[in-house]
């Protein structure tokens, strides 16, 4: 899975159920996979929908 693929899942994901409900997603199918090659996979797409939506509190940069 390329990252344009990554992004696009994650932003689906979001689109289709929240930004925390798809981190609760992808981190339980992460969890779930067999293989080390679909839970990187899983991973790479939940550490994208953190990028696409930061915390409230998350401190933004200024640039």
């Amino acid at each position: 899975m390329d990252e344009v693929e990554t992004a696009r899942s994650a932003k689906f994901l979001i689109h289709r159920r929240g930004a925390e409900a798809a981190k609760q997603w992808a981190a339980q199918r992460a969890l779930e996979v067999g293989d080390a090659e679909s839970r990187a996979a899983w991973l790479r797409i939940l550490q994208a929908i953190i990028d696409l939506s930061p915390s409230p509190g998350a401190d933004a940069p200024f640039n």
